[in-house]
């Protein structure tokens, strides 16, 4: 039963991510070559097609991750590059409008070993996370130390969770954002625990806001 139901999700993801993937390629050209009037209209669905792709991958990366099926690629990362491009990504995103990205101690830079998909992802969902839960002019700040051969990339805003809310964050079904969202932060403390061999915590007042800290360590072994 449960070699079956693999193989089905298997089907259903190829074929689905095929066919979305087809119909965000064709309005790729229909923005393209679109009358100035419609541009709006047609690069919101763009968008719509890019979001709605990224967002059954995370899921397909999640029961993958889940069934123990993923495989780590190692490769040699720079912190400060990594910073950027995930300050690139998210600040030209409707989420982060009004909001300033804002990367601390820019200037350090760390080269470490990890699997950038994977940490990617998590560093991604937690960025996402702090600029939904921010308001326009609220300033998202993240970062990274090193500390004792380990990595301490983190992402804060100004936002204060409440302690009864606290406890229930990196449960797989929690979610402030209503019913079917609660997987974010369970995804990012499954990969980072699992795969990356780290650690997610995170911090929450109201004088300070909320900062997540993810612990890897510099070399993956």
């Amino acid at each position: 039963h449960e070699k079956r139901r693999r193989l089905l999700e298997k089907i259903f993801f190829h074929d689905v991510i095929n066919l979305v993937s087809g119909m965000s390629g064709l309005t790729e050209l229909l923005y393209e070559d679109s009358p100035e009037h419609l541009k709006e209209d047609i690069g919101t669905l763009k968008y719509s097609f890019k979001q709605l792709v990224e967002e059954i991958l995370s899921q397909k990366e999640l029961l993958a991750a889940e069934n123990g099926e993923i495989v780590i690629k190692k490769v040699y990362i720079s912190s400060l590059d990594l910073l950027k491009k995930l300050k690139f990504i998210y600040e030209n995103n409707s989420i982060a409008k009004g909001k300033e990205i804002k990367i601390e101690n820019e200037n350090d830079n760390i080269l470490f070993e990890s699997d950038l998909s994977l940490l990617s992802r998590v560093l991604e969902n937690m960025l996402k996370n702090a600029l939904e839960a921010s308001i326009e002019g609220d300033i998202i700040k993240i970062g990274v130390i090193f500390n004792r051969n380990r990595l301490e990339f983190w992402v804060q805003n100004p936002k204060f969770i409440p302690y009864d809310i606290q406890h229930q964050i990196f449960k797989r079904s929690f979610s402030t954002k209503g019913d079917g969202r609660g997987l974010g932060t369970y995804s990012i403390k499954l990969l980072s625990n699992r795969y990356l061999k780290g650690r997610i915590s995170f911090t929450s007042t109201e004088k300070d806001g909320t900062k997540f800290v993810l612990s890897i360590p510099n070399k993956l072994s």
